[in-house]
């Protein structure tokens, strides 16, 4: 229920995230976007979205593992989409950022979204330096919701014009 914007007091529902009527939510259009992609790494992308929600959702919250999924979810995609067209990453540990900056040179990205993506990257990276006057369960859905959107951003792009 929290990830659908509700949450239960008591006997009460109570929404806290309003969603609009009409609109699923992010994740299940993220998720239908990943599957239209046909990449290899979809089930892997789809599993760290859920887990990333696994962990923000349990009893005893893991908001680390919670932005870590969310994070590996989004270097997974990047790195899918730019091996499909044809990047060949040589040091695993360097796949992120070159891959990144490949799809950036092939124009699949203009530079603004590139620098974008890389900024959303980093700070949900710094979860250790959570802003003043942010929980860390606030600085945890934000950073998410961040991610999921960002992974939705690149994945439409990707699905909506695969040779780009």
């Amino acid at each position: 229920l929290l990830l659908d914007g509700f949450k239960v007091d008591g006997k009460t529902i109570n929404s806290i995230d309003p969603i609009i009527e009409g609109n699923g939510s992010i994740e299940d259009d993220l998720t239908n976007e990943i599957n239209s992609s046909h990449l290899s790494e979809s089930e892997d992308i789809i599993n760290h979205i859920n887990c990333s929600a696994q962990s923000f959702l349990k009893v005893e919250p893991d908001y680390n593992a919670c932005l870590s999924h969310a994070r590996i979810a989004l270097e997974t995609l990047v790195r899918g989409i730019a091996k499909h067209k044809g990047f060949v990453v040589a040091e695993e540990s360097k796949a992120w950022g070159s891959s990144l900056n490949y799809l950036k040179t092939s124009v699949f990205l203009n530079e603004k979204q590139e620098k974008t993506i890389q900024a959303i990257y980093t700070f949900v990276s710094d979860g250790s330096h959570i802003p003043l006057g942010f929980t860390e369960k606030e600085y945890a859905r934000f950073g998410r919701n961040l991610i999921t959107s960002i992974c939705y951003f690149i994945s439409k792009l990707y699905t909506g014009n695969p040779n780009a």
